[in-house]
């Protein structure tokens, strides 16, 4: 029987428990964020933007241009001279050309907005995606994959919208609105004063309406970010969802998180229609009205000709257009508001470890030292390391054990940067850890953990980690340091072997394997191995134990492991039990110790410090 037909399965027609939206979601936004923002990315590209400026102002001259000549073709055809007809025909020439080169600036507008609006967000990418990897591994384990992903690409993205279509038809319309006033009232003051007061009504109206209607937005917002997160766990999580027969719950879930969109952007959608588009278009339509009645009035006492008419007549009517534009645009407006609120609360999480100051990471042989250090998850919750005091000598390696929830994980992401010290602090050569600059930190230090990510790229980029310099004569090098050799000649395509989804597979020993190449070609002077051996099969740990031999020597090292005989070659064993540190020493000298807990657990003939061997001796 199928996990989804167990007769078994959860209670499903009750309503599913309420979404839980993602616990970093920021306050609602300033009420000039979206612009400021905008702003300050595009004052960094100067001449993209003066380009743009130029294309602005030309469209909306031949926008204005253009009605005007119809106006004096009206006139020449009224008096029928022989001089008339031919200042006619080139008046119509004129206009098609107006028209053409309108058409064209317009092209050049769109595509100079486009590009400047996705070389701005493609560098608010990199800069946001640069600070969540700066994040602590307290953020990351509050917060879903999927929320984060909606943060860099969908929020993103529509900025990039704003600033390509709301940037460009704002400002673009509002200069042409400008230009219409000032052209009705050189036509006649009071109709320019009639109808530019009627466009300041409107456009304050359109700013009060857009504020109100601010908070819908903010929630479609939140409501697709619950959805991406949604779909992330579900994702990733879908061999333990079918094995459990939770499909019809998860996708309950997921039924609810849509309908959250719908409803959501429904009415985001009909507030922006019905009271922004009806204000615009009534303001413009009032404004049409009252022009063309005093126009009408003035052409039947003879103050002005019927070229005029048709000019005021035109003229209002482009009114319309950069009113209606104005409060379409206001929906992307709407939305820039929101995603510049989330990415701002975003960027203003502190990122903590590494990165406080500016030092290098060492170079060359690295002494490690726990000074006292402790740590906490949150203020409210107990120590889960508590007065660690080691030296880990420089060119030594140290084997951290002890049963799961002693601390060991803990221990090495203090040294990695991913926490901070809550207490003490971590030294690398006497320099605290969070005084050292990320990057450097990044490329001296290298982490190799139980989850190897493989990219669905081939072999060799994978372990170069897609860097175009590294050559084809140093990566063989490299599996020829660790004895690979003979494993790179029975792939395949060898180097060029596609590794991931739709590639060739590996199974879990040799993924830490290649995790291994990737470390002996960064050549780093700290390696932290954290529950590296636990996914290992039988096939590959003779191979793997010889690599790991060959990889620390010489360099400071930390093995995190819960089978006794990935320690063999370690040179010191630090114990962890409940946070604390037990036992801390040369292996050899602890092995030969019968009073040590560590000779205990190897006279038992425990590999496995995980399984129920232990039992409630407490070693």
């Amino acid at each position: 029987m199928a996990p989804s037909d167990r007769t078994d399965a959860p209670d499903l027609t009750g309503p599913a428990p309420p979404l839980v939206t993602d616990p970093a979601a920021p306050p609602a936004p300033p009420r000039r964020a979206a612009p400021r923002f905008a702003a300050r990315q595009l004052r960094r590209h100067p001449a993209a933007l003066a380009v743009l400026a130029l294309t602005l102002i030309g469209g909306v001259g031949l926008d204005l241009l253009a009605p005007l000549l119809i106006r004096w073709y009206i006139e020449q055809e009224v008096t029928r001279s022989t001089a008339a007809i031919a200042s006619a025909s080139l008046l119509v020439a004129g206009y098609l050309v107006v028209s053409l080169l309108a058409r064209l600036v317009g092209v050049a507008e769109a595509a100079v907005a486009e590009r400047l609006a996705w070389t701005v967000m493609d560098q608010v990418r990199v800069d946001v995606t640069r600070h969540c990897l700066a994040l602590g591994m307290d953020f990351h384990s509050t917060t879903r994959p999927g929320d984060l992903v909606e943060r860099v690409e969908g929020d993103v993205s529509l900025l990039a919208n704003f600033l390509s279509r709301f940037v460009l038809t704002v400002v673009g319309q509002s200069l042409l609105l400008a230009g219409l006033i000032a052209a009705l009232l050189v036509v006649d003051w009071r109709i320019g004063l009639c109808v530019g007061v009627l466009a300041v009504v409107a456009t304050v109206a359109l700013r009060r309406l857009a504020r109100r209607g601010q908070a819908s937005f903010d929630d479609l917002r939140q409501a697709s970010s619950d959805l991406s997160g949604l779909l992330g766990e579900a994702l990733s999580a879908t061999p333990d969802i079918s094995g459990s027969g939770g499909g019809p719950y998860v996708r309950r879930r997921l039924l609810q998180a849509n309908r959250a969109v719908f409803r959501t952007e429904q009415g985001a959608a009909l507030w922006g229609m019905i009271a922004l588009w009806s204000a615009a278009s009534f303001t413009a339509w009032l404004g049409t009205a009252v022009a063309l009645s005093w126009s009408a009035w003035l052409y039947s006492i003879g103050a002005m000709t019927l070229g005029t008419v048709y000019l005021v007549f035109v003229y209002t009517q482009q009114m319309m257009q950069p009113l209606d534009q104005m409060a379409l645009q206001i929906q992307d407006y709407q939305a820039a508001a929101a995603c510049v609120g989330r990415l701002q609360g975003l960027l203003d999480l502190p990122a903590p470890g590494p990165g406080a100051g500016g030092r290098p990471f060492p170079s060359g042989p690295v002494r490690v030292e726990f000074r006292r250090t402790s740590f906490r998850y949150a203020p409210e919750r107990p120590d889960v390391l508590r007065n660690i005091d080691v030296v880990v000598p420089a060119g030594e390696t140290v084997g951290v054990v002890g049963r799961t929830g002693s601390g060991k994980s803990t221990l090495v992401r203090l040294l990695t940067g991913l926490y901070a010290p809550t207490g003490g602090a971590v030294l690398v050569n006497g320099v605290d850890i969070t005084a050292v600059r990320p990057g450097s930190a990044r490329e001296r230090l290298a982490v190799i953990s139980q989850e190897v990510q493989l990219f669905k790229a081939t072999l060799r980029d994978n372990v170069t980690v897609f860097d175009p310099d590294r050559s084809d004569e140093q990566v063989r090098r490299a599996f020829d340091t660790l004895g690979m050799t003979e494993w790179l000649a029975r792939l395949p395509d060898g180097l060029e072997t596609v590794l991931g989804p739709g590639g060739h597979g590996l199974s879990a020993g040799e993924e830490q394997l290649v995790s291994f190449i990737r470390v002996v070609l960064a050549d780093p002077s700290v390696v932290v191995l954290d529950e590296a051996s636990s996914r290992l099969d039988a096939a590959t740990e003779q191979l793997f134990k010889h690599a790991m031999t060959i990889l620390l020597a010489g360099r400071t090292g930390l093995v995190v492991a819960h089978r006794l005989s990935t320690l063999s070659a370690v040179d010191r064993i630090l114990y962890l039990e409940d946070g604390r540190m037990v036992e801390y020493g040369r292996r050899e000298d602890l092995a030969g110790d019968p009073r040590s807990r560590f000779s205990r657990l190897l006279a038992q003939g425990v590999n496995d410090l995980d399984t129920d061997e232990v039992g409630d001796r407490r070693c």
